[in-house]
């Protein structure tokens, strides 16, 4: 059972880092297209 919590921890750590860093990426480039698009 312990082994098992440490298995799925080690995969699904670094599947949610890579999920929310592309999130954050996203949201930041959403709002720098936003003021591209002000500029012309």
């Amino acid at each position: 059972m312990i082994d098992y919590i440490l298995v799925s921890q080690i995969l699904l750590l670094p599947l949610l880092g890579i999920l929310s860093f592309s999130s954050f990426w996203t949201i930041k480039e959403v709002f720098e297209q936003h003021e591209r698009m002000l500029k012309g």
